[in-house]
């Protein structure tokens, strides 16, 4: 069978077992890579992998499975598996599929990628980094081209296909003289062609001086409550507490700060977060949902307010809270008026925190970690590099502590982030 049939004769056979409600979701990938192990190019291969997601409601029972093998015994059994799943799950009146969605079928990207081309932008880059920091030694990496094909139907008519092309490439370095070394770095970007070589691409140069200039280390000061200019890298931790706490799992359980907040204001109002999945200027997104709706941008915090839930059908239906047709991700957060040049200049004494090393912020935003690849800034001026520093502070007021974001953004290719400049931070000496 071919992949659309497939995900069609797993709605048949979920209708046919006795299911009054069923959707099945299919998504097929073709990775091209070429690796790269202690700065040399080791490994050319060709990936695919496959994933079928089954799900039946049955007299409000709810049963969920997924395989990756695709012939109909496989498929068969596993209908009969969810099938007893299903009968052993309590009934919930809030279990339902998508309404029928028009028929789609979007593309974006390139579907095949070119090897040869991969390759020689890879040795240039490896050729780049020895030539300029001889010092650093990209540990592990790789180029990829990723094609996913993504295939659902359900049993009200739904039949929705998406095919996203890109390239992704990705690293990780130290940086070593005599017997110091630096803290790893890493970085990555995704790109709809190879125009450009890959050290002229997002942050990679960035993190390559950066690392090179993390080799020799001094401790923080001593003990304030400052500010930090969080680099785009380290914002995506602070982009993660506020998608946990507005995604279906802290909704549906009640712990999230923000499941009364819609429409309020919870942020700077120099905050702006985008999610554009839709948006041709970024490569990769979705075209739609997990749960068979067509996927749409959205704007989860508009200067400062909060103007969206991630809530999908099941978790809108339990919240009584608006349904969403965007799942996160695809992130651009908009730019300021200040240059980075300008914000590192009204810092007193704070950090220009490169990478953030900490465990799982609490329920309300309070976060204590290690400050990594990190740098002091004193008098206005960037100065040595920090051996290992404590941060701590709370996400919720974080985002309240804005003051000031950059014009200047790091394009990832699948988000687009600036930096941010926040205070009331406690920066001690680890």
């Amino acid at each position: 069978m071919e992949n659309r049939e497939i995900a069609d004769f797993g709605v048949d056979c979920l209708l046919k077992a006795g299911f009054e409600k069923t959707q099945c979701d299919l998504i097929a990938t073709e990775k091209k890579e070429i690796y790269i192990e202690n700065g040399k190019v080791s490994l050319l291969r060709t990936i695919f992998d496959f994933k079928l997601q089954l799900m039946g409601i049955k007299e409000d029972k709810r049963g969920v499975i997924s395989i990756n093998k695709l012939d109909d015994v496989s498929i068969k059994k596993a209908v009969e598996d969810l099938l007893e799943m299903a009968n052993a799950s309590q009934p919930d009146p809030d279990n339902d599929i998508a309404p029928k969605e028009k028929t789609l079928s979007l593309s974006k990207g390139p579907e095949t990628g070119d090897t040869g081309l991969m390759y020689d932008r890879l040795k240039a880059f490896l050729h780049y980094q020895e030539k300029h920091y001889p010092n650093t030694m990209i540990e592990e990496g790789g180029l990829e081209h990723n094609l996913t094909k993504h295939y659902y139907s359900n049993s009200n008519g739904s039949r929705l296909f998406s095919q996203i092309g890109k390239y992704d490439f990705h690293f990780t370095c130290t940086s070593k003289k005599g017997a110091q070394t630096s803290s790893f770095d890493y970085t990555g970007f995704s790109a709809g062609d190879l125009s450009r070589e890959l050290i002229e691409c997002s942050n990679v140069d960035l993190i390559l001086r950066n690392s090179s200039n993390s080799i020799c280390t001094q401790p923080f000061p001593e003990k304030i409550v400052g500010d930090i200019i969080v680099t785009p890298m380290s914002v995506s931790d602070v982009l993660y507490f506020v998608d946990r706490s507005i995604e279906e799992h802290s909704l549906i359980s009640g712990t999230s700060i923000y499941k009364e907040k819609l429409n309020q204001s919870i942020a700077s109002p120099l905050l702006t977060i985008h999610s554009l999945p839709m948006d041709n200027k970024l490569i990769g997104g979705y075209h739609f949902t997990p749960d068979g709706f067509a996927a749409e941008n959205s704007t989860y915090i508009d200067k400062g307010v909060l103007k969206n839930f991630m809530l999908g059908l099941i978790a809108s239906n339990k919240t009584d809270k608006p349904l969403s047709r965007n799942r996160g991700g695809s992130i651009v957060v908009e730019p300021g008026s200040t240059s980075l040049k300008d914000m590192i200049k009204s810092v007193d004494k704070g950090i220009l925190l490169g990478r953030f090393s900490g465990g799982e912020p609490s329920e309300n935003g309070d976060f204590s970690g290690v400050a990594k690849n990190s740098f002091l800034i004193e008098d206005g001026k960037v100065k040595h590099a920090l051996s290992e520093t404590m941060i701590s502070g709370n996400f919720a007021n974080l985002i309240n502590e804005i003051k000031s974001i950059s014009k200047e953004q790091i394009d990832y290719g699948s988000d687009i982030i600036p930096w941010i400049q926040v205070g009331n931070i406690t920066i001690s000496v680890s």
